[in-house]
């Protein structure tokens, strides 16, 4: 699961990251790279914020069916 939340993420950041380029690039501002930004790093937080829970979660054992 934190494999596929950090993968998420990266893709998240990197198309977040072109959206902001192209948006810079076509209204001359800043803001557009300053809102992506904000964006992208609740977005991870986030993510992190999940893995550290799903961490803590307590391991269920399987039992042995063998004796």
């Amino acid at each position: 699961k934190s494999a596929f939340i950090c993968c998420r993420n990266d893709a998240i950041a990197s198309a977040g990251i072109i959206l902001a380029g192209l948006l810079v690039m076509l209204t001359k501002s800043f803001w557009p790279d300053v809102i992506i930004g904000t964006v992208i790093a609740v977005i991870v937080c986030n993510g992190g914020i999940k893995i550290i829970r799903l961490s803590l979660e307590p391991i269920t054992s399987i039992e042995d069916d063998c004796c």
